[in-house]
Formats: structure tokens, C-alpha cells, sequence
């Protein structure tokens, strides 16, 4: 980050702050202080390993209210496929300085919607064909539109909790298409 000279010509400070990296836990190794994530890169899947420091925190937060305390977690609970970004030391770009844990989410299409009991139920692909899942919204979840809007058919992602998995924290209407 720099900070310019009041006319903005000139730098006067340069601050480095730490990077983001977002993918998939594959594993952690407690005893060797690492932890390894999957993702998305330009050939296809790309792992890389990085290391975990003594006090390096896991933070969880479905980020419903503003404000709310992050609670903690532990490194040894991170199971395979667990979203999270890590936030890495800006020098060496391996060490984490803390572990932000994200709920997964499920793409498909809307089966139906109960307003009452505030769930929806969505048909996705899974192993084995299409599997259904019904999901409790929490209170505050983000919806694009109302709840009674969403209709059958309907491609949507739906962000689960970090605390529990069957509980919805959002859901997003997904252009046709869109649903892997």
C-alpha cells in the first residue's frame, strides 16, 4: 500500500500488508505445522502448501450481523474439502497468520419452498445422480428477493453456516447455466 504526499505526487510511505489465498483444505499436518489447499488455477486443480504458525488463529463467522466477534476454531478440526481463506505474511508468502473458515455452498435448482417452516429444498447433483436437500434459512439470510419468490426450477447457490450445515446463511438466483 502507498501513501502519497499531500499533493499526491509523490510517494511518502510504503506499507506491506498481508495477502489472501482462497481455496479448499485438502489436508493439515499438525505435526509438520502445514496445511495444504486445493484450487482453481490456470491448468486445472493446483495444490500448494503452506505453513501454520504456533499461534495461527482459525476464525469463524457466517458474517450475518456487523460486528460480531469471530468465535475460534482449531487447526486439527479442518477437515478435506473445508472452504477457507488464509491470510499469508506478506514476506515469505507461506507462513498464515490466520485461518478464516467459509460455509460451503451447494448449487441446484429450487424444489420447493416452505415459508412457514422458512426452508428451502434443493435438488443437486451429488454421488450417485440428483440428491435433495432441504435447508432452514437462518434468521437475517440473505435472499436475492423473498423467499416465496423462489420458484421450482429455479437455479440458486445456497451459502450454508460455518456451525451447521444445515442451515442456510444466503441464496443467490444463478443465471441459467450457472449451476455447477
Amino acid at each position: 500500500m502507498l501513501q502519497l504526499s499531500p499533493d499526491q505526487k509523490r510517494v511518502a510511505g510504503v506499507a506491506v500488508g498481508p495477502s489472501s489465498v482462497s481455496g479448499a483444505v485438502k489436508s493439515v499436518d499438525t505435526a509438520g505445522n502445514s496445511i495444504t489447499l486445493t484450487s482453481k488455477g490456470s491448468g486445472g486443480q493446483e495444490e500448494k502448501t503452506y505453513t501454520l504458525k504456533l499461534d495461527t488463529k482459525v476464525l469463524l463467522n457466517d458474517g450475518l450481523s456487523k460486528g460480531q466477534a469471530d468465535q475460534e476454531g482449531k487447526v486439527a478440526d479442518l477437515g478435506e474439502g473445508t472452504p477457507v481463506s488464509l491470510r499469508v505474511s506478506p514476506y515469505d508468502k507461506k507462513s498464515v497468520l490466520d485461518i478464516r473458515v467459509h460455509g460451503a455452498s451447494v448449487n441446484g435448482t429450487v424444489k420447493g419452498v416452505d415459508t412457514g417452516s422458512n426452508t428451502i429444498t434443493v435438488t443437486s447433483k451429488g454421488e450417485g445422480g440428483l440428491v435433495e436437500k432441504t435447508f432452514t434459512l437462518v434468521k437475517d439470510a440473505r435472499i436475492d428477493g423473498k423467499l416465496a419468490d423462489l420458484t421450482a426450477g429455479t437455479a440458486v447457490n445456497v451459502q450454508l453456516s460455518v456451525f451447521d450445515k444445515n442451515k442456510a446463511v444466503a441464496v443467490r438466483v444463478l443465471q441459467q447455466g450457472n449451476e455447477e
